[in-house]
């Protein structure tokens, strides 16, 4: 019996790029034409079901992929296009006299009950957005005219000439209260309506059910617990 020796046992993982968004650009290309930063992806994550990729960028965008079965057993699911929609936008304070970016700092997608919707919490520079994606049905009607013996007069009576669902999105909630750069955003797990957001000197606790009240339990400025009441 012929003994294996390291050599042959040595198995090389190679990897592969499956999938690509957007074009490839280099770094000079970037600095050239400084709108290309906005294409730059600052986080990627799937939902907690698998089915979706969301996809964040400089831009302010949150761009949504589907995963999809090939028709063959010998090959992977790929991500397809599902929808994509602008979450944030750029921001100017009028009392510092500057302007923040739309660029997504963080973003978190919620589980659901419906796998047909989608609920998104992301934040910008400072403020969070509660945002559903979901499917939406489009009628298409037509009117026929219609007349009877008993009633010679002719009645207009709207026909459905054709449906589909198509994708939107919609804004649930807005969350506004820190005055400096959001670093980190995470939901809940146990109590699904509290989320907790991180920026550079502060900590908040916020519920979901409530945009005008939230707790502070960490603030490096004041050493205090405090609830803010947000005006």
């Amino acid at each position: 019996m012929d003994k294996k020796g390291p050599e042959q046992d040595l198995k090389i993982m190679e990897w592969r790029f499956n999938q690509f968004l957007g074009e490839k650009l280099n770094i000079e290309e970037i600095k050239n034409n400084p709108d290309n930063e906005s294409f730059l992806v600052t986080d990627v994550k799937y939902s907690p079901d698998g089915l979706y990729s969301i996809v964040s960028d400089k831009g302010g965008r949150l761009i949504i992929f589907r995963k999809t079965h090939n028709s063959s057993k010998n090959k992977n699911p790929k991500l397809s296009y599902h929808y994509e929609y602008a979450a944030h936008e750029k921001e100017f304070d009028r009392h510092k006299s500057c302007e923040y970016s739309e660029g997504i700092r963080a973003f978190t997608i919620l589980e659901n009950q419906n796998i047909n919707n989608i609920d998104i919490l992301s934040a910008g520079y400072r403020n969070i957005k509660l945002d559903r994606v979901f499917n939406s049905k489009s009628c298409i009607f037509d009117t026929d005219i219609v007349t009877t013996p008993s009633n010679p007069t002719s009645i207009t009576v709207p026909k459905l000439k054709e449906s589909h669902f198509e994708v939107k999105h919609k804004t649930k909630a807005e969350f506004k209260a820190h005055n400096s750069e959001i670093k980190s955003l995470s939901e809940n797990k146990l109590f699904t309506n509290n989320f907790i957001s991180v920026d550079e000197f502060k900590v908040f606790l916020w519920d979901m059910n409530s945009t005008k009240e939230v707790y502070c339990p960490i603030d490096l400025e004041v050493n205090s617990l405090e609830v803010f009441i947000i005006k």
